[in-house]
């Protein structure tokens, strides 16, 4: 059977499974991880739900069950590309902010090279 990596080992599934879940539990003590947590906790219950479809079809030899597992993995990955679109849309939000973070600031922040309370482009 060609797919008989996937139905041996779960166990890795339910490992990448569950270190997305604590992910998404640590990422929603921030303010910016609340945005991006719920993609992690859903990777987490779509390749748990793979691992298990993926145990079961193994015990009944079920093939239909294999392509239920299969269909959750697919549709992992189109959750891992929509988290990677919003990250990246986050990082350049907040790549766009940047200059403005330390301006009247007390103490201000800075760049290197950049005195404190002085905003890059402006004279």
């Amino acid at each position: 059977m060609a797919v008989a990596p996937l139905l041996h080992r779960t166990f890795w599934l339910r490992a990448y499974a569950g270190f997305h879940g604590a992910v998404a539990v640590l990422l929603t003590m921030t303010f910016i991880g609340v945005v991006v947590a719920w993609a992690f906790a859903w990777v987490a219950f779509l390749v748990n739900r793979a691992a298990n479809l993926a145990d079961e079809a193994r015990r009944t030899g079920n093939p239909a069950l294999v392509t239920q597992a299969l269909d959750k993995l697919a549709l992992h990955f189109l959750v891992q590309m929509a988290l990677l679109v919003e990250m990246a849309l986050l990082a350049a939000l907040l790549a766009s902010w940047l200059p403005d973070l330390g301006h009247g600031l007390p103490g201000g922040l800075s760049l290197p090279g950049i005195p404190p309370g002085v905003v890059p482009g402006e004279p």
